[in-house]
């Protein structure tokens, strides 16, 4: 556990903007997150690369959408 404690080791994981446009934030966020409450809050919020990624691989939906 201790290895995920230290820095991030993908390539701008704690970027906050200009990688994901806002439409494109939007989509991840209705197609993985199934509560309307907690997608409007996160869409005022700038997210890091590593925190859509954790969205997106704890999101109750099937592996397939999530690999597109």
């Amino acid at each position: 556990m201790k290895q995920f404690l230290g820095e991030p080791q993908i390539n701008g994981a704690n970027d906050t903007g200009g990688w994901l446009t806002g439409q494109e934030k939007s989509d991840v966020l209705r197609a993985f997150l199934p509560s309307d409450a907690m997608r409007r809050y996160l869409a005022g919020v700038p997210l890091t690369k590593r925190q859509i990624s954790e969205l997106v691989c704890g999101a109750p939906v099937p592996l397939t959408d999530k690999l597109r």
